[in-house]
């Protein structure tokens, strides 16, 4: 996995910011504000419950429509952004 580096960031976030998000990138985990959040997202406009693992491919495997992806990603960047003003 490529992280990002400080000079993909220097302009937008602080170098704590920075290795703030490469500390949670780094074991994959989310502050439960942020989960809840793409949680919602992905409900919204993917119809999808959960995004834990269910053991069932059925509910595990979703088809998604390229504009549903689309506007998800979108929102969560968009989340991201505000997060950092």
């Amino acid at each position: 996995m490529n992280y990002p580096t400080n000079s993909d960031f220097e302009k937008v976030i602080s170098q704590k910011e920075l290795d703030d998000l490469q500390a949670r990138m780094a074991s994959n985990s989310l502050a439960k504000n942020e989960a809840e959040l793409l949680v919602k997202i992905a409900g919204e406009t993917m119809d999808v419950k959960s995004l834990e693992p269910q053991g069932s491919d059925e509910m595990d495997f979703i088809e998604v429509s390229i504009w549903g992806l689309k506007e998800a990603l979108a929102r969560a960047y968009r989340a991201g952004q505000k997060s950092y003003k």
